[in-house]
């Protein structure tokens, strides 16, 4: 397979295949927005409350992705917080005003797994709070197999 960069090989043609071709090529291409969720209708499916952690499986009705369904994770706050807010953006967010997510995932059992996992991490401190910038030479792209073992972390 390559990759054919320039004018489409069948913009010259005016058959009824090489046409066929170039209505499916740009249906193809099309880029098709999908809606975000509304933070205020929203359908809550399980909660889990995990030291000062809040996981919370919530369902946006009008989302297609994941069948609607969002994974987030909260900090320092409750259920009855959230929901006194008026409102569950599952966007992340610098607003000091409403409460949001500090981390997303896939809901499902894996994610939900690697939820708790976070919340254990952080709580019981088994992670470098200062965030390092590691640089490697050669890239990393560049290096074979074996070397790799040489620029563990």
């Amino acid at each position: 397979m390559g990759l054919y960069i320039g004018r489409n090989k069948y913009d010259d043609c005016d058959c009824n295949i090489c046409q066929k071709i170039k209505i499916q090529y740009v249906k193809s291409t099309e880029y098709i927005e999908l809606p975000n969720p509304d933070p205020k209708t929203f359908s809550i499916l399980e909660t889990r409350e995990l030291k000062n952690y809040l996981i919370l499986k919530i369902q946006y009705p009008h989302c297609p992705t994941y069948e609607g369904i969002k994974l987030l994770v909260f900090k320092g706050v409750t259920l009855i917080d959230l929901i006194k807010q008026g409102r569950i953006d599952p966007h992340f967010s610098d607003n000091p005003n409403l409460h949001h997510p500090i981390a997303r995932f896939n809901p499902d059992n894996m994610g939900c797994d690697m939820a708790v996992i976070l919340i254990n991490t952080i709580v019981h401190n088994k992670y470098d709070s200062e965030w390092q910038i590691h640089t490697y030479d050669p890239p990393l792209h560049h290096i074979n197999r074996e070397e790799v073992a040489n620029y563990a972390i």
